[in-house]
């Protein structure tokens, strides 16, 4: 992703996905499910970023880290209560360049060093 792409923004509590790297996640936030519903009626891609404080319950920007990764969803369970199970693969690093209105960032991809 070395151009700039618009991807929905899965923020993640206490977790850091590495590109090459496949992990398991359960998301229960309604702008989390929300995020990965939309990344699954497209391609599946989604951004994964850290947040800083992993307390927070609704993190904005600047409780985020500006450098995540684009991953792709390869399953995805439906648990009780609305929480869902996803699997992801890292795809490579990704800079955030803007938020938007839902949650779906504009970023572009970083050399890897």
């Amino acid at each position: 992703m070395s151009e700039k792409q618009t991807l929905p923004l899965l923020p993640l509590r206490g977790l850091v996905v590495y590109p090459h790297m496949m992990v398991n996640i359960d998301v229960g936030r309604d702008r989390s499910v929300a995020a990965i519903e939309a990344a699954i009626a497209g391609d599946s891609r989604i951004l994964v970023v850290s947040q800083k404080d992993p307390e927070l319950d609704d993190p904005t920007a600047a409780d985020l880290y500006d450098v995540g990764a684009v991953a792709e969803i390869r399953q995805f369970l439906r648990l009780p209560e609305g929480v869902l199970r996803i699997l992801v693969d890292g795809q490579q690093r990704a800079e955030i360049m803007e938020i938007r209105e839902g949650g779906d960032v504009r970023g572009g991809g970083c050399p890897c060093d």
